[in-house]
């Protein structure tokens, strides 16, 4: 394996895991949102 090769795949990695966070990050931020509507519609 080459230099280059490495370097594609440590970026993909830190793509990947970027992505993971990212998706944990909206997942959350999307329920917190839904609750807080739900929440105003139930006053």
């Amino acid at each position: 394996m080459n230099i280059e090769e490495c370097k594609q795949i440590s970026i993909l990695d830190v793509a990947n895991r970027l992505g993971i966070s990212f998706k944990q990050v909206y997942d959350k931020a999307v329920y917190w949102i839904y609750s807080g509507v739900k929440g105003q519609y139930e006053y």
